[in-house]
């Protein structure tokens, strides 16, 4: 009575081809990734801080006021710029 879950050669060196083929795959985007992470964070401080500004800049290209409708940790002047820039380029919805 033959085993019914054993692999043939063929179907075995298959796999090893596709666990080569996934293994070289997510090595490369892991490597994509890190080399984005690590330019965006040669031009700006960090990425969070992109984050936090353009969420305080959208806020105010809505019409939210700062210190009034959400905190602002930052001095506004960067936000204000920002928040032109999206008014001026319709980008907010």
């Amino acid at each position: 009575m033959p085993d019914s879950t054993r692999l043939s050669e063929p179907e075995i060196k298959a796999s090893i081809r596709w666990e080569w083929r996934d293994f070289l795959t997510g090595a490369a985007l892991f490597l994509a990734t890190a080399t984005f992470v690590l330019w965006q964070n040669s031009q700006i401080a960090i990425l969070w801080d992109l984050s936090y500004l353009l969420d305080i800049s959208y806020r105010i290209a809505l019409g939210q006021t700062p210190y009034r409708d959400f905190p602002l940790v930052h001095r506004p002047p960067g936000a204000l710029s920002c928040a032109r820039s999206e008014k001026r380029f319709d980008s907010c919805g």
